[in-house]
């Protein structure tokens, strides 16, 4: 499930940072509205700690995805990428193509299975089988 939707309406523990650009998101103390939330999600924030209402705080981790364009700037689905994409192989193909959306589209239909792992068991499926 994201985490922006597990976040919504609880008050964070603590600031809340951009892994990417180091901007302040959200300072500790103030509630985290459904909006302020997917801004988070899609800072590629992947653990918030929250403050429950008890006082206990606890640690709200995401599964390390994001659509694809909050950081290569383009979706990727005429590529295959019709979801959320792991954030790290994402980075490196930003980091590898520079702003190049070609080379960016390229990489991303090459490393499709990297990006997208739930797509490979369907990939395997529909692989004609050999038999020896």
């Amino acid at each position: 499930m994201a985490i922006h939707l597990r976040i919504a309406n609880h008050r964070a523990a603590e600031a809340v940072v951009s892994p990417l650009t180091g901007e302040m998101l959200l300072e500790a103390g103030e509630v985290i509205t459904p909006e302020k939330a997917l801004e988070i999600e899609h800072a590629c924030v992947n653990e918030v700690k929250i403050s429950l209402d008890n006082g206990d705080v606890i640690k709200v981790m995401g599964n390390n995805t994001v659509e694809p364009e909050y950081i290569v700037g383009c979706d990727l689905k005429d590529c295959g990428v019709r979801e959320k994409a792991r954030i790290p192989v994402l980075l490196e193909i930003a980091e590898a193509c520079g702003g190049d959306i070609d080379a960016i589209k390229e990489m991303a239909k090459d490393r499709i299975a990297d990006l997208c792992p739930s797509i490979l068991p369907l990939m395997i499926f529909l692989l004609p089988s050999t038999i020896c």
